[in-house]
């Protein structure tokens, strides 16, 4: 493997020459190339530029993809008569390309090029598994999410990108990727569950969620709806082949048409198929960290069905990996946050593999108590559109936008001092709130403004400390710490005021969960 610095593995410069042209190409006759012979379609021009992205390795054959991207987008706009239109579908079709340039190279840790599929091995006095239950608490987020989204979690801490930073002259200050986050029971429970069991009378894989029930015969219809993230079912197929223990079928992008009943090894050559159910108490787009933590509340249940030796930084890695392999691009915070217990502060190694890394802070059995009778949840009703928000996140970063690189920075710095305030027995209001203010300045839209003037009257109720949005803002969940002489019934009492009546928002109830994934054998 090749000892190189994580950092030189991107093609730099290539992303942020992609963006250029994504913005020169939307300005009035600010575009022209020579187009070559005049009989090349764009179809054609634009799946060469898409192959040689895909091969490239060096510079130079980064550049010559970049030279066909040229003449795909003036060929592109004699066909669509330079139209509004056209010149937008070329413009998102070239983000698209510079955010794939860098997935493409992602380290080890959630790369699906390398160490993809996850290979574990086997336990040595393998067990006779019939089904296996598994549940996980939610997450909270206190401070420093975005830092863990690929590749900025990755670019994070390099001098490359801190020297952009920087004004010139200044010592250089690296700042590595952080994450304040905490593990939770929702109202009393663990609300991410699976169950996977093995069937004996019906081959192939079934896949039972959001109240239908699918059965997928080939590896190809597993591998081609982990592609599709709006598809029902998607999500668990994109598990399925990251979890690595259909090993037979070969490399994952091999879509050889072979019975999946063929290739289950189970150990004994009773059963034949293979079922997979799963659940979730919480709404979706709740800002909890739901998918993540389904996904590796499945690995953990196939895992311990088909005897894999696993531990808690198998589960993390492996998850993001299905991330990038699903095509939602997340990050490892959500993971971290929900199949581990307690509240952690995470971040990542500066070793090749970019490993993700955590460490649980202890607190006192009396703070814990005034945090589960102080923080809940206010259910917006409103979802959240995280990957178009990601998306934006990652163009702004690739377009080295000064403002944004700077709250990522301050993300990080925040999250290591809120994480010793909560040693310390002290909730980091000021941090939290902040952390509120980031996040809408990283992602434009992540506070509606019903939202906002939620925040306002609560405060000016005097009901709350501070409100902070969940996960990637947008709406789901809105996190409040309440005033030390208020409580449920007080904030009951508020939103049920008939002004929130339309809103239908929620109120639940959290604890800190010491213990996170319980995993439930039945041979």
């Amino acid at each position: 493997m090749s000892t190189k610095s994580p950092e030189s593995r991107f093609p730099e410069g290539v992303p942020e020459e992609l963006c250029r042209l994504a913005k020169n190409v939307l300005k009035e006759g600010n575009f022209r190339v020579e187009t070559g012979n005049g009989t090349e379609s764009s179809e054609v021009l634009l799946d060469y530029a898409e192959f040689l992205f895909n091969i490239a390795k060096t510079r130079l054959e980064f550049q010559q993809a970049i030279d066909i991207v040229q003449r795909w987008i003036e060929v592109k706009l004699v066909e669509g008569k330079y139209s509004e239109n056209t010149k937008l579908t070329i413009s998102k079709k070239l983000e698209f390309l510079a955010i794939e340039s860098l997935i493409r190279f992602l380290p080890t840790e959630c790369s699906i090029i390398e160490d993809f599929p996850i290979k574990l091995f086997n336990i040595e006095e393998r067990r006779k598994i019939n089904v296996v239950k598994v549940r996980a608490p939610a997450r909270i987020d206190f401070a420093g999410g975005w830092t863990d989204t690929p590749p900025i979690t990755y670019d994070l801490g390099t001098p490359r990108i801190q020297s952009t930073l920087e004004p010139s002259g200044t010592p250089e200050v690296v700042i590595a990727p952080r994450v304040l986050n905490a593990a939770v029971l929702i109202d009393g429970k663990r609300p991410i569950a699976a169950e996977v069991h093995r069937l004996f009378y019906n081959p192939g894989i079934w896949i039972q969620t959001e109240g239908v029930l699918r059965c997928f015969k080939s590896k190809k219809e597993i591998v081609g709806n982990a592609k599709k993230p709006s598809e029902i079912g998607s999500l668990i197929c994109a598990v399925i082949v990251t979890s690595g223990v259909f090993e037979s079928w070969g490399k994952p992008m091999d879509f050889e048409m072979s019975e999946i009943s063929e290739k289950l090894d189970f150990g004994d050559d009773e059963a034949c198929g293979l079922l997979i159910k799963s659940h979730s108490d919480l709404p979706h787009g709740s800002g909890l960290g739901t998918s993540s933590i389904l996904s590796g509340v499945i690995l953990a249940g196939i895992w311990t069905l088909f005897g894999k030796k696993f531990e808690d930084k198998d589960l993390i890695k492996a998850v993001s990996k299905v991330e990038q392999f699903h095509t939602t691009r997340g990050g490892w915070q959500d993971q971290v946050g929900g199949l581990l217990p307690g509240i952690k502060l995470a971040s990542v190694d500066s070793d090749f593999h970019r490993s993700v890394t955590w460490e649980k802070i202890n607190i006192s059995e009396s703070f814990e108590k005034e945090l589960n009778s102080r923080i809940f949840l206010i259910y917006t009703g409103k979802t959240r559109l995280a990957k178009d928000l990601l998306e934006t996140v990652i163009l702004n970063w690739i377009n080295r936008d000064k403002e944004i690189h700077k709250a990522f920075k301050t993300l990080a710095l925040q999250a290591e001092i809120a994480g010793g305030k909560i040693s310390s027995g002290i909730f980091p209001t000021e941090e939290v709130s902040d952390y509120h203010e980031l996040k809408k300045k990283v992602a434009f839209g992540a506070e509606p403004i019903f939202i906002k003037n939620l925040i306002s009257e609560l405060k000016s109720e005097n009901l709350i400390e501070t409100a902070w949005i969940s996960g990637a803002g947008g709406g789901g969940f809105l996190y409040v710490y309440l005033q030390k002489n208020k409580n449920f019934d007080d904030l009951k009492k508020f939103i049920s005021k008939e002004k929130y009546s339309d809103l239908n928002l929620e109120i639940s109830s959290i604890q800190i969960d010491n213990e996170a994934l319980k995993i439930e054998i039945m041979e």
